[in-house]
C-alpha cells in the first residue's frame, strides 16, 4: 500500500524493512550486553578469588574444575 507524504513523495513500503532491521539491531544489542554482564561477573569473581587466597587457590580451583 502506498502513502503519500505531505512533501508529495510515496513510500513504496520501506517502513516494514526498517522495522525489522531496527529489532534486529535492538535484539543483538541486548545479547551483547547479556554477554557483557556475564564476562565482567566471570572477571569480578575470578579478582575476587585472588584477592582473598592468593593465585594459588584461583589455579588449583581451575584444575580442580578442569581435572
Amino acid at each position: 500500500m502506498m502513502h503519500a507524504h505531505p512533501d508529495g513523495m510515496i513510500a513504496h513500503g520501506h517502513t516494514a524493512g526498517a522495522s525489522r532491521r531496527s529489532m534486529a539491531r535492538t535484539a543483538s544489542f541486548g545479547l551483547l550486553g547479556i554477554a557483557g554482564a556475564i564476562l565482567l561477573a566471570v572477571c569480578t569473581t575470578a579478582f575476587l578469588l585472588w584477592g582473598i587466597n592468593g593465585p594459588a587457590y584461583l589455579l588449583d580451583f581451575i584444575a580442580a574444575y578442569c581435572g
